[in-house]
Order: structure tokens, then C-alpha cells, then sequence
């Protein structure tokens, strides 16, 4: 099993081996880290996007601010899901298998752990793109559903399904929730729910 979020000590290891096979900059956009820009510092991106999968295949250095917008950009997501299946391909099978055998404990989730995946990132997804101060946002409700769900099985090995993610959005836009489900122009839109105030 993976360990848990990266540390220091984990990130000052593993550089030096990322460096080696991507060079010295931002996997995205190729340009140099710059410390003293917030945007331009260096961070860890995790290709499949799951933070507690600390193989060093998982693994490139990326700008903060591209790091960021790979969360959102489905391009940018599926240029890492591509180098992740390079990274993985240039293991040694030995190691492959070792971990496949590992790697076991995702296609065993219990179902109250899949629930926690769904919550987890069906909350994420909704706040990031309907901020709090922004009551005119909305989003397509069909668009945010399959993006959710494309996002669950990519952490869960094709776990989950729009079946689950519908009803974890249904949660969230009930009459005493943070979102509201709505009809405009004949389509089914999501939006932050207007408060009196």
C-alpha cells in the first residue's frame, strides 16, 4: 500500500530521480521553476491525480500555477494520463508485478470507502467551479456528472459509476444544501444556491 501524502523527506529523494528522467522543469509547460514567483514555484504533481500514489511513475515536476489548472483542463489531464502509461511501461516487468499484487487493496474498496472517493471528489469538483461569493455561476448538470465520474474511476480503477455520482450531486442540491439543481433553456444546469442576505 502507498504511504499516505508526500513528505519532505519522500519529495527530497525523489527529485534528484525526476530530474534525471524529465529535466529540470515544469512537465506542462517546459519552462524553468522560479522561486520567487508563486505561480512559477516547483511542485509534485501526481499524474492520475490520486495524492496518496507516491510512485515515482506517478510523479512530475510542474509549476503551481499548472499544476492547478490541470485539475480543470482536460487536456492537460490526459497528456499525464499518456506519461503516466510511458513511465509505467519502462518498469521492469519484476517490478509491474509487484505492483499489481500491491495495488490489490484499490480493487477491494469496500463500498462505504468508494462513497467516501465519490463524496470526496463530487465536493471538490462543485466548489471549485461554484465559488461561494458567486451566485450567478452555474455549470451543465449532464457535463458535471460524466466529468465526475471520469474523474472517480481514474482514482478507483474504474470503480463507480454515474448511478453513484448522480445521487452524491442530488445529496448536495437538496432543499437545505449548498447547490441547487435548475432548468435553464431546457437543459439541467447546477448552481450555488442563492442566499438571503
Amino acid at each position: 500500500m502507498f504511504q499516505r501524502r508526500l513528505t519532505s523527506n519522500m519529495k527530497a529523494k525523489m527529485y534528484p530521480e525526476l530530474v534525471e528522467r524529465d529535466g529540470d522543469v515544469c512537465f506542462y509547460c517546459a519552462m524553468p521553476f522560479m522561486p520567487e514567483i508563486e505561480a512559477m514555484k516547483r511542485t509534485f504533481d501526481h499524474l492520475n491525480n490520486d495524492w496518496d500514489d507516491n510512485r515515482i511513475e506517478n510523479l512530475v515536476l510542474a509549476h503551481f500555477e499548472c499544476n492547478n489548472k490541470k485539475r480543470n483542463d482536460l487536456e492537460m489531464q490526459m497528456i499525464a494520463v499518456d506519461k503516466l502509461k510511458k513511465n509505467l511501461a519502462s518498469v521492469p516487468y519484476s517490478e509491474t508485478l509487484r505492483e499489481r499484487e500491491n495495488n490489490q487493496a484499490t480493487d477491494e474498496l469496500t463500498e462505504g470507502e468508494l462513497n467516501r472517493i465519490i463524496n470526496k471528489i463530487t465536493d471538490t469538483y462543485l466548489k471549485e467551479r461554484l465559488p461561494d461569493s458567486d451566485n450567478d455561476t452555474f455549470i451543465p448538470f449532464t457535463d458535471t456528472m460524466n466529468s465526475i465520474t471520469y474523474l472517480v474511476q481514474q482514482d478507483t480503477k474504474g470503480r463507480g459509476g454515474q448511478v453513484a455520482v448522480r445521487r452524491a450531486i442530488d445529496v448536495r442540491c437538496c432543499s437545505i444544501g449548498e447547490f441547487q439543481i435548475l432548468r435553464e433553456d431546457g437543459k439541467r444546469i447546477i448552481r450555488r444556491r442563492k442566499t438571503n442576505g
